[in-house]
């Protein structure tokens, strides 16, 4: 799941939060996460920053982004961020994975792709013809109103490897198992480990008063609320981190939600993932795709 970071006022409470040995730390895996498959994951893009000849990766469209913080985190010396293809010409992502952009250089859209350091087969680049961030949405914080959809300048064609999400019914609020992806942080600590090749990892839904307890005990209670959904698990060792935002969380097919923060170090226990609950919003992206 913003580029996930801690609210530089929630450090002392983060910090006394433990977090476990995870054996897959400095393997580049999601945290307690494992490689994806070929072409597992054709929903998910990554954002882009173009300046000259040189792209890096910046944001997973219908990706998510997992920790929460006034401060960004830097993610060795990048942000990283995804997306989720709505269809052949929309994008959806966090608005901080926009709004938090370098402003230099251009965004581009790199779809179908597995391993971030390699060119494949399948995978497709496409400009950006215009940006819609949420209206309520305040750069800067960890508040509500976390999404943004980006029209591209050409459709997608579709291939095994580039394929559009399921949306939620409106006003549904998920529950039980969900998946997340992402080429965010996968270490446990305060040195960044950024992956090439795209993550998974099983998580549970945590119920709305499950999740806003475990917030007030960190004193991050008054940044939740119902536009969003959580994930664990509180046991910790599972979890989305810096640079996972934007992207999606998956049910099957269909994105429940977007990941937008969390706290560092990621998957201490007690720390829930925070994301935009995607029913919330129904209305909101067809209103957009449609005018």
């Amino acid at each position: 799941m913003k580029t996930l970071v801690v609210l530089s006022t929630l450090l002392a409470a983060a910090l006394a939060v433990p977090t476990l040995p995870l054996s897959s730390v400095g393997s580049g895996r999601i945290v307690g996460g494992v490689d994806a498959l070929p072409g597992e994951f054709p929903q998910i893009c990554s954002l882009q920053w173009v300046l000259l000849t040189a792209s890096t990766h910046m944001c997973g469209e219908a990706k998510w982004s997992l920790v929460a913080s006034c401060t960004r985190t830097p993610t060795n010396n990048k942000n990283t961020y995804s997306l989720s293809i709505i269809n052949n010409n929309w994008v959806l992502t966090a608005a901080h994975c926009l709004t938090e952009s370098p402003n230099i250089g251009r965004l581009e859209v790199l779809c179908g792709k597995l391993n971030l350091a390699i060119t494949e087969p399948n995978q497709a680049r496409v400009g950006i013809a215009n940006q819609v961030i949420h209206d309520e949405w305040v750069a800067g914080g960890v508040g509500p109103y976390d999404i943004a959809l980006i029209r591209l300048s050409a459709p997608l064609i579709y291939n095994p490897w580039i394929q559009p999400v399921t949306l939620p019914t409106p006003g549904t609020h998920p529950t039980g198992a969900a998946t997340i992806i992402g080429w965010g942080n996968t270490a446990t600590g305060q040195i960044p480990n950024n992956p090439d090749i795209l993550q998974k990892a099983p998580v549970p839904i945590i119920a709305y008063a499950q999740c806003r307890a475990a917030l007030e005990a960190l004193n991050a209670g008054h940044v939740f609320s119902d536009d969003k959904i959580c994930t664990g698990p509180l046991t910790g060792g599972i979890s989305a981190c810096s640079g996972d935002s934007g992207s999606p969380v998956l049910q099957g097919n269909t994105q429940v939600g977007i990941v937008s923060w969390g706290f560092i170090p990621c998957g201490g226990a007690g720390a829930p993932s925070v994301h935009m609950r995607v029913s919330h919003f129904i209305g909101w992206i067809n209103t957009i795709i449609a005018n």
